[in-house]
């Protein structure tokens, strides 16, 4: 019945109670103890008076009560009153009179229901139920469900090295705490990044669900990609996308953009690109209107991206050779070490240099397939095909095409 409306008053705290029941004269005496209903008696909470200046409306024989006074006493703090306890907890952390007193019933019913104690309520976790003000009840639904070791891994977390943050994450984003339980076991669940981008993945009707010990993110029970190693990882060919019109879920992770198409969830490939702007760079590794070199041989290409391509024939950007159900898999599938070894090799194969311009052009002169020779530098590193075994490549393959008279870089990847 409060409508949420609080002021201190005389050291008292007032509420403003409306639509409150109508009593006979005889019976507003007893208002008082009546008000149990609407805030029950704790040790250190007790109704002290009838507001002498309280409104009055006449109705008849009736009268309406529409303000009482309930006083805070002061005094020892019974260690069994959780509902005392954590009102005053919830008062340190910043919420108000009103606040406090719906936040403390609430989670005292449930701690209490639970099992749980005093310790329980960390002031971490009070912090974020007032932060999340109206939202508070997403997370308390949550614990309902909880057993006592989800609560303390929880507990832990926010009170651990990445705390201060997730108690400001949770406190604006109550919902994240769904994020928190699906991430639990990934070694993610502390990340603010990854939760916030896990959140986004759940609004749009997808869930994260581990089968055989491998986290994998669904949709309609349609397995689009895992979350292997902290990584992002697509599934088969057709999870993939790679057009212009797909709208981004969350931030990006590892290279990986997961979009929405229409209802249909898919993930594109989104190299990182900063380490090649500074030298006109980036321009030169992709005008060429096949390029993909970034997309399939960039250092941020992860190992399991390479395995997928040397086991299954598919590419980091989805990308297949020969027949899609079927595909080729090439000798090797490698990854330039870093940005500064991509754009070595390519200073070293790149028009004008010694090795370009003696090697042979192919394809009616059209083509070239430039070799740079092993000098020591280590470029990169591939897996051979059908293994999972990674070896150091120290040469490097660098296919140029001959496009309105200018050769064009389409690919460059390390070779062994």
């Amino acid at each position: 019945m409060a409508n949420g409306f609080a002021v201190d008053h005389r050291g008292d705290v007032v509420y403003k109670i409306t639509n409150a029941e109508a009593f006979e004269i005889s019976t507003v005496s007893f208002f008082p103890n009546e008000s149990e209903s609407l805030f029950p008696t704790h040790s250190r909470f007790r109704v002290t008076q009838i507001d002498p200046n309280a409104e009055i409306v006449y109705k008849g024989n009736s009268y309406t009560v529409t303000r009482i006074y309930l006083k805070f006493l002061p005094g020892p703090i019974d260690p069994n009153d959780l509902y005392g306890i954590f009102r005053t907890r919830f008062l340190e952390n910043g919420a108000s009179d009103v606040a406090a007193y719906q936040l403390a019933e609430q989670t005292a019913e449930i701690f209490q229901n639970k099992g749980w104690g005093i310790q329980e309520l960390t002031d971490e976790l009070a912090n974020v139920l007032v932060r999340a003000d109206d939202q508070s009840t997403v997370i308390l639904n949550r614990l309902t469900e909880w057993e006592t070791e989800k609560l303390n891994v929880f507990l832990d977390d926010l009170a651990g090295e990445n705390g201060a943050q997730l108690v400001d994450f949770f406190g604006e984003h109550a919902e994240g705490v769904r994020a928190w339980e699906v991430l639990i076991n990934s070694g993610l669940s502390t990340d603010v990044a990854w939760l916030n981008r896990t959140s986004l993945w759940l609004d749009i009707g997808g869930e994260l669900v581990e089968t055989d010990g491998i986290l994998w993110f669904r949709k309609n029970n349609d397995k689009i990609f895992q979350i292997k190693n902290q990584k992002i990882l697509p599934n088969q060919k057709s999870h993939y996308y790679n057009g212009l019109d797909g709208m981004s879920i969350g931030e990006s992770a590892n290279g990986y953009q997961v979009v929405l198409v229409g209802v249909k969830v898919q993930v594109k490939r989104v190299p990182e690109t900063t380490a090649f702007v500074e030298g006109g760079y980036l321009e030169k590794l992709t005008e060429h209107p096949h390029a993909h070199v970034l997309e399939r041989h960039s250092y941020d290409v992860t190992d399991d991206a390479l395995i997928k391509r040397a086991n299954e024939g598919i590419a980091p950007d989805g990308s297949t050779l020969g027949n899609p159900n079927n595909p080729i898999k090439p000798a090797y599938s490698s990854k330039f070490e870093n940005a500064e070894e991509l754009i070595n090799a390519f200073e070293r194969t790149k028009p004008g240099t010694t090795v370009f311009e003696n090697t042979i052009s192919t394809h009616a002169g059209t083509r070239k397939s430039v070799i740079l020779e092993a000098d020591g530098t280590l470029y990169g590193k591939g897996v051979k095909k059908n293994t999972e075994v990674f070896v150091n490549m120290y040469r490097v393959n660098a296919k140029y095409e001959l496009i309105d008279g200018n050769w064009k870089l389409a690919t460059m990847f390390p070779i062994k």
